[in-house]
């Protein structure tokens, strides 16, 4: 043991040796003297640590006196800085700012500092163009921003070139400043001639080629979109994103883009004829089976799923309703026909066991209600003579019991005993009753001893009451009224205890306690008296601070005043009641006013926060959004509406503040990419399409899936949809969405036979009018193609031109290259109605099909000097 630690008691917590009570003491501190002490000269690092945060917590809290003797303990830059920047009082602020010499200490009091003034001096001390481009560039007070501009500029002045451009710096605050009005005035500066450079760079601004090439691209794949539905909408789409790029366009690309165009529509025209017929067909088998399918399936669903209580009524309907369908001789007519009857049969054995099971159910209930009426008649009384006895069993066992329990107690056994009731089991009678019997014999001599009792009571009472009127009459000459008082209640308690006894004495004693008891009261009310002066004085001094502003010098003496009050006596219940009122009230008074003043601050802070969290709600709910154009000018609006919301309390201020940048910087960060992220989109559409049509050969099973057809039909649907994917990627897809449908319709070839998926049936088609356009072509030239090479087609095509050019032709001579020509028509439409040809197998026949076609409409073209409509054929599907 230490020579002082006996007088531990003595010493001050943050003075003790142990140092788990000088960090818990450091928290109670208010003198930054003994804090600064501690921060530089405890022993222990972790109080030094507590003593450096409590010292910050007074620099930068309202008192300025604290915050400035608090402020000569820091000799850390870094809690300088703290202070300079976050300090309540700019004279503080200041005080640390003029210790601060590091360029990174001050830049940060210049982006992040509390008082205007003291960053504006930050940014003039400032000498590096790197800080001051920095604090522009994210400072969002106006003038701070403009101040690090034009401090930049005067040293590009004076100082020439910098190992940093300064045309640099000005492109990056230009481009991405948080203060617009910095952007500004960074974008004026370049055009003023301090990065001539920029100028002359931003004048020769190439076009933007990739751009050109994937709306090229994207107009091209158009022309082999198989589904109709919303191709319009994307031709238009695409054409109208060229009209936004004229005049910055290619001419090369201006040129491959109008083909791609043209072919497009006429590609759409085609399509939408096609549509229009297999439409009408559907048409068809739907219309036959709404009228004598349909029907049948909903009066069988009817039957099978009616309830029990709609079932009892509705079988004879609809066996009517069956009967009045229109006629189905088919073999799907007979087994509707089957199951119908099959679903009414069912329900007439149900309702027929159900009516025999109905009848045994309610004679099963009428006997169960008799037996358990019975049974809880004779629990009732079983457990009313079980109670009675536990209660009994307790009183004999009790010993204190009263004699007004014990004679209740023996009259509710007799009765008992008398009529018991029905019990369950005779046994259970026998031996109740012996239990009651048993009580009732022990009672009675107890109901003896308690009368014999309470007579000597009566005697001992009255030497009680003896005693209490000689200790009475005592305390009428005790030295403290008050005192006094307090015991004399005492006595009355005792007094009320002992209060039965003969009534002989009963009188007398009364009077004698009476006569003691009324001179302690008279003696008491007097010091009373005396009390309530001294309460009505304090009364009156806090009505008179109730009204005043001077919140702490007047809560300082309301305090006073409620301590002395604590140390008056009493003045009597009634009195101290309405006196205390009294003086609560004038202390309420005031420090209601105080709170409420406190409040209204309070309010106006909340009101402002409830402003800064919508706007910080409508921002993170554009955040995300993709509808690029008519979000930026919200959110720019948000920012506006941010401005001119007034002051929040200081723990709210930055979080709101950084939630709300964080919304409008991931919009703004996602606007830039905006053209990525939508290519992204399209190809993730893509993606899935290719990896659904891929999942039906990774199942690895010979059956078909369930609703093969339409889901076929439902991908190529959503293919055509969606819009392609420019360059080698979009390239890609179609590759592997085409090796994707192929593999699945030679997979289930079976399934699709006879529809338009059927590629044996389709390839065939497509032969027998390649052979008989190279027929045609053959015959109207004179030529067998089939054994030329093409080179020798071509010499043949020339000679054949060459003469019917030179002759002239005649007018009989033009008649059968007019009947080819339409012959060639109505072929070139018969292939655009075959369904879905593997890729391999239709490149080949569509490359002789549109041969043989394009020779016959030239050879027509060269004899009649005109052109021939419907040339320059497309592949199709």
């Amino acid at each position: 043991m230490g020579l002082f630690d006996g007088r531990r008691q003595e010493m001050p917590e943050w003075q003790n040796s142990d140092p788990k009570i000088r960090r818990a003491a450091v928290a109670t501190l208010d003198d930054p003297s003994i804090l600064s002490h501690l921060a530089q000269s405890d022993a222990d690092d972790e109080v030094r640590h507590r003593a450096l945060e409590a010292l910050q917590a007074f620099a930068l809290a309202d008192n300025p006196e604290k915050a400035l003797a608090a402020l000569e303990a820091f000799s850390d830059e870094s809690r300088l800085m703290v202070v300079a920047r976050r300090a309540a009082h700019e004279e503080v602020a200041r005080a640390a700012f003029g210790k601060l010499r590091s360029p990174r200490a001050l830049a940060g009091v210049a982006r992040q500092g509390r008082h205007l003034e003291l960053r504006v001096e930050a940014v003039g001390l400032l000498a590096e163009p790197e800080e001051l481009g920095n604090v522009a560039l994210k400072a969002e007070e106006k003038e701070v921003a403009l101040a690090a501009l034009e401090r930049i500029a005067s040293m590009a002045l004076e100082n020439g070139a910098h190992e940093i451009s300064v045309a640099e710096i000005l492109g990056m605050v230009a481009e991405r400043a948080r203060n617009k009005a910095a952007a500004r005035r960074a974008r004026a500066l370049l055009r003023g001639g301090e990065a001539g450079e920029a100028e002359g760079v931003e004048a020769k601004r190439p076009t933007d080629r990739r751009r050109q090439s994937e709306l090229c691209e994207a107009m091209e794949a158009l022309a082999s979109v198989f589904r109709v539905q919303g191709l319009q909408e994307r031709i238009n789409q695409i054409r109208g994103d060229w009209i936004d790029l004229v005049p910055e366009v290619d001419p090369d690309l201006e040129q491959r883009f109008d083909a791609s165009w043209q072919a497009a529509k006429e590609h759409l025209a085609r399509r939408e004829h096609e549509e229009s017929e297999r439409k009408d067909r559907e048409a068809e088998e739907a219309k036959f089976r709404a009228e004598r399918v349909a029907p049948r399936l909903a009066l069988i669903q009817r039957v099978e799923t009616m309830g029990l209580e709609e079932a009892e009524g509705s079988l004879v309907g609809a066996r009517e309703d069956w009967n009045d369908l229109r006629v189905l001789d088919t073999e799907e007519g007979e087994l509707l026909r089957q199951r119908f009857e099959s679903a009414c049969a069912s329900w007439e054995d149900r309702l027929q066991a159900l009516k025999k099971e109905k009848e045994a159910a309610r004679i099963r209930t009428e006997r169960e209600a008799a037996r358990r009426e019975k049974e809880s008649r004779e629990k009732g009384n079983l457990r009313r003579l079980e109670q009675l006895c536990a209660r009994g069993e307790k009183l004999l066992a009790a010993d204190a019991a009263t004699l007004k329990a014990v004679s209740r107690g023996l009259r509710e056994i007799h009765m008992a005993l008398e009529s018991p009731g029905s019990l369950p089991r005779s046994k259970e009678r026998a031996v109740l009753t012996a239990r009651l019997s048993a009580i009732q014999a022990g009672l009675a001599p107890r109901l003896v001893e308690l009368r014999q009792s309470e007579a000597w009571k009566h005697w001992a009472n009255e030497e009680v009451q003896e005693e209490l009127c000689r200790r009475a009459e005592a305390l009428s000459e005790a030295a403290d009224p008050t005192e006094a008082g307090r015991q004399l209640t005492d006595l009355q308690t005792r007094w009320r205890q002992a209060s039965v006894v003969s009534r002989e004495r009963s009188q007398d004693l009364w009077q004698r306690f009476k006569a003691a008891r009324d001179a302690v009261r008279a003696r008491m009310e007097a010091t009373q008296a005396h009390q309530a002066a001294r309460k009505e004085s304090l009364c009156q001094q806090a009505e008179a601070l109730a009204s005043s502003t001077e919140w702490v010098r007047t809560a300082d003496a309301l305090k006073r005043l409620q301590a002395e009050w604590k140390t008056v006596g009493s003045a009597g219940r009634a009195l101290d009641r309405a006196i205390w009122g009294r003086f609560r009230a004038a202390c309420d008074q005031f420090f209601t006013r105080r709170k409420q003043d406190i409040k209204k601050r309070r309010e106006d802070w909340e009101k402002n926060l409830q402003a800064r969290v919508a706007l910080c709600e409508q921002a993170e709910a554009l955040a995300d959004s993709t509808d690029w154009e008519a979000t930026a000018p919200v959110l720019k609006r948000l920012q506006l509406e941010w401005k001119a919301i007034g002051p929040v309390s200081r723990k709210d201020s930055e979080p709101t503040w950084h939630r709300f940048r964080g919304a409008c910087d991931k919009f703004f960060d996602r606007y830039k990419r905006r053209h990525e992220i939508e290519r992204e989109a399209r190809a993730a559409q893509r993606e899935k399409l290719c990896a659904d049509l891929e999942a039906f050969l990774s199942a690895r099973t010979s059956a078909a899936p369930e609703g093969l057809l339409e889901r076929l039909r439902a991908c190529e649907k959503a293919w055509a949809e969606t819009t392609p994917v420019p360059s080698r990627t979009g390239q890609a897809f179609e590759a592997r969405f085409l090796a994707a449908l192929d593999g699945v319709i030679a997979a289930f070839a079976e399934t699709l036979k006879d529809t338009e998926y059927d590629s044996e049936k389709n390839r065939q088609k497509m032969e027998e009018l390649v052979a008989r356009v190279e027929k045609l072509a053959s015959e109207r030239s004179g030529v067998d193609p089939t054994g030329l090479s093409p080179a020798a087609r071509l010499a043949a095509l020339w000679v054949e031109a060459m003469a019917a050019n030179t002759i002239g032709g005649s007018v009989g001579s033009e008649a059968p290259w007019r009947a080819a020509q339409e012959e060639v028509r109505r072929t070139q439409d018969l292939w655009q109605r075959i369904g879905y040809v593997p890729v391999a197998v239709r490149r080949d026949l569509a490359k002789r099909f549109h041969h043989a076609c394009d020779r016959i409409l030239q050879m027509g073209e060269g004899r009649s000097g005109s052109p021939v409509p419907g040339s320059g054929t497309q592949e199709g599907r």
